[in-house]
């Protein structure tokens, strides 16, 4: 039925009647779109002027959870936070060892629903972190993205002066005369264009005169004992 006016209603867990959440108009051939932004379990209706019946869906919500690991020294400091707000929230920060994942840490959210503790790490290995938090009456359990301990970071800056390709960047943390390997694009993926060594300040610049075309190059930093791999985001130029 085109045009027909929709009106949306939604009931959260735990109360006891619908409510209007938004209304929507179909098109022509009679369906229609509506974004809605459930903070916990919620179950929704669709109902309009007729209707012989009022379809529902229940859309389950899981907690939001975040986790940032920082490592200087032989201190990690470990901050995340549980959405929505939980103050008081039980949340197990997990380490990746041997292929699965161990309890490392437990803790409770503040009254913002952050969460932070310092732990004693090794100065020289590398890590894998999660945190997570039981489902309960309102939302699924929740497990924050792995958080890597420390992850090299490549930046990739590319400029064309008349045919000659410039690209420089950095490795952090400082790697000094480590290799680092520019890709470029051929076809669906990345091939090998040069191998460069570090400088110093862990910089490294490359020029090189090409052909016409378009171009789209990555630089690469292999992992190593204490980081894991770094990719630099793709830059695209043309030689005119």
């Amino acid at each position: 039925m085109p045009a027909q006016s929709v009106a949306l209603l939604g009931q959260e867990t735990g109360a006891s009647v619908f409510s209007p959440v938004a209304s929507a108009t179909t098109d022509g051939a009679g369906a229609y779109t509506s974004l809605v932004h459930p903070k916990k379990q919620t179950t929704y209706k669709a109902s309009y002027a007729g209707a012989a019946g009022e379809p529902t869906v229940s859309v389950a919500v899981k907690h939001l959870v975040r986790l940032r690991v920082r490592r200087r020294g032989t201190r990690g400091t470990f901050t995340g936070s549980v959405g929505p707000r939980h103050p008081g929230r039980v949340v197990i920060i997990e380490k990746r060892s041997s292929g699965r994942w161990v309890k490392f840490a437990k803790l409770k959210t503040n009254s913002k629903s952050r969460f932070r503790t310092l732990k004693r790490l090794k100065r020289r290995a590398k890590y894998q972190f999660r945190a997570r938090t039981a489902g309960d009456a309102e939302h699924l359990a929740g497990v924050s993205k792995v958080a890597l301990v420390d992850p090299q970071k490549v930046s990739l800056g590319a400029t064309v002066k008349g045919r000659t390709v410039i690209l420089s960047g950095r490795v952090t943390p400082s790697h000094p005369g480590q290799a680092l390997i520019i890709k470029v694009r051929k076809g669906s993926s990345f091939v090998r264009f040069a191998k460069l060594k570090l400088s110093p300040r862990s910089t490294f610049l490359l020029k090189r005169k090409l052909a016409r075309g378009t171009y789209a190059f990555r630089a690469d930093r292999p992992g190593d004992r204490d980081h894991f791999p770094g990719k630099s985001p793709v830059r695209t130029v043309t030689v005119r």
